[in-house]
């Protein structure tokens, strides 16, 4: 795997660290606002970036409180400048590419963090509406949402606008509280993406063969999960995407499957988080895991610094992904102080 060195160094704060700096900021005292100071302090001088991503304005559109929201959303407006991370499906599709130039071609060609680096809510979401979708009738668990309708007459002229990057990220209250705006679309696919990892739980206490190839089951799922895109990607490109799997003469096709999750670091990143989750049958699967199995896919391969819950920093040191991807994890204030230490007066 390739080194990614960036200047400024990136780095990530999960919604938990936003919110507890801005409830520090507000304090006036405490290492929480000391952090934020100097973070504040580093963000201005240009000396570290702290991308946003699609999680963020999914997140923070969660919070009930518009006075909350504000707060919140003012610090990381400050600290971002609305610099912005692609959304996974997008940087897929970049690494898929790039792994069809190397597999074929032998080129060494990566995904850089330049190209996944960006600027505001349509280029987190990869959309002209930025956040926004528009449908005759919302989704729900018991049937799928409608066909897709005609934005309203005049959003056009605000879609890029200093007042459209604010209403993206922050909302506004009778907005989120008008019928027809789903606030809460993870929530859906998180119950969706619980069950799916229930049921391979089950099957794994029932199946001792099947816990022992645990990482080539997920292998094989995190492939037919981007089996369209693969085949879209090799069609594109003008080779057989069964190449994939049979081209390398020291590869068995088993092992090739390895190698190309391997290979997508996005991919990579989420199968093994899932492995890892998986060896412990009693850690239960949470609606909340699918936001932050996606969070975490996008920014360990290409964030310097990555901060998030302990849990879920712990799995990434301890299963080699920090070290692999050349990542600095951590949690809270411990995690954010290591973070600020990547930045150097000369980034």
């Amino acid at each position: 795997m390739m080194p990614f060195v960036h200047h400024p160094p990136l780095v990530y704060l999960d919604m938990n660290i936003w919110i507890a700096l801005a409830r520090g900021l507000r304090a006036g005292t405490g290492p929480w606002f000391d952090l934020g100071h100097e973070l504040r302090a580093a963000s201005e001088a240009r000396r570290v970036v702290v991308p946003l991503s699609s999680e963020h304005y999914r997140e923070l559109w969660l919070r009930g409180s518009e006075e909350s929201r504000v707060r919140v959303g003012r610090l990381m407006q400050e600290v971002s400048d609305f610099q912005s991370l692609s959304p996974i499906h997008v940087i897929r599709d970049a690494e898929i590419d790039a792994y069809i130039a190397r597999w074929f071609w032998g080129e060494s060609r990566w995904v850089r963090a330049e190209e996944v680096l960006g600027r505001g809510v349509n280029h987190a979401f990869a959309s002209p509406h930025g956040r926004l979708r528009f449908v005759e009738s919302l989704a729900s668990h018991e049937a799928p949402e409608g066909p897709p309708s005609a934005p309203p007459e005049g959003l056009d002229t605000v879609v890029g606008t200093p007042g459209w990057e604010w209403f993206s990220l922050v909302g506004a209250q009778e907005f989120l509280n008008s019928d027809g705006v789903d606030r809460a679309p993870t929530h859906r696919h998180g119950d969706d993406r619980v069950r799916r990892e229930s049921a391979l739980r089950q099957r794994l206490a029932a199946d001792p063969a099947l816990r022992r190839r645990l990482a080539d089951a997920i292998v094989v799922e995190e492939i037919q999960a981007i089996t369209d895109e693969l085949n879209s990607a090799c069609l594109s490109a003008g080779v057989d995407p069964r190449g994939l799997f049979f081209a390398a003469p020291d590869l068995d096709p088993p092992e090739a499957m390895r190698a190309l999750v391997a290979g997508l670091p996005t991919v990579d990143v989420l199968a093994t988080l899932r492995r890892e989750k998986h060896r412990d049958l009693t850690h239960p699967w949470e609606q909340h895991d699918l936001s932050d199995l996606i969070m975490l896919s996008t920014t360990v391969p290409y964030c310097d610094a990555v901060v998030t819950e302990r849990r879920w920093a712990h799995i990434v040191q301890t299963s080699g992904l920090a070290s692999k991807y050349r990542t600095e994890m951590g949690a809270g204030l411990a995690g954010l102080r290591a973070a600020l230490d990547l930045v150097t007066e000369d980034s």
